[in-house]
């Protein structure tokens, strides 16, 4: 009957398979299934979950006191934003900080977010780096919807520098030139 719904996520509708696994999932995470498909996202046929919505299980149901808190650096040549909390537990400060130089090296900043709202990306990015160093639990081993587009990337990359590697080892040796005065005799 979910699958049939005209207003649920498209990934979903019709496909009584994807249905089962989000009702697994909300089932597994003691919430509602309109909500997980909500939050759910398919790159590259492996679901993620949206870097919000990880970020607000967390605060909802997570081992932190509190909300994550974000501390953002006014450095306009490299930003930084440290995403924090307090361990329930050992009242320990955890945190995790991003910063624009971060987002290049790892190649986050094709994301054309990255230029019109760059706090909110960087917080994003450290709001769900902490909360998969401290609470993974709440993420039931998903990536984010970001993670899984960085990995597709991250492999694009690599087959295509894989491509070179192959195509220089099948290249045909190249013979020196020889140098008439150091000739071999015959």
């Amino acid at each position: 009957a979910v699958a049939k719904a005209d207003i649920i996520p498209a990934q979903f509708r019709n496909n009584t398979a994807n249905v089962f696994v989000a009702m697994d999932m909300a089932n597994r995470l003691g919430t509602g299934v309109m909500e997980v498909m909500q939050n759910t996202f398919v790159v590259h046929g492996t679901p993620g979950f949206s870097a919000k919505y990880v970020i607000g299980m967390c605060n909802q149901r997570g081992p932190f006191k509190g909300p994550i808190h974000y501390d953002y650096t006014a450095d306009k040549a490299n930003p930084s934003v440290t995403a924090w909390a307090i361990v329930r537990e050992t009242e320990q400060r955890v945190e995790f900080t991003v910063d624009l130089a971060m987002a290049k090296a790892e190649g986050w900043t094709k994301n054309p977010k990255y230029k019109t709202m760059p706090q909110a990306m960087l917080s994003y990015r450290s709001g769900v780096l902490l909360v998969r160093l401290y609470a993974p639990e709440t993420m039931l081993g998903l990536q984010t919807a970001e993670e899984l587009q960085d990995v597709a990337a991250s492999q694009q990359r690599s087959a295509v520098d894989m491509e070179f590697v192959v195509r220089d080892a099948e290249a045909p040796a190249i013979e020196a030139p020889v140098d008439p005065d150091n000739a071999p005799a015959d």
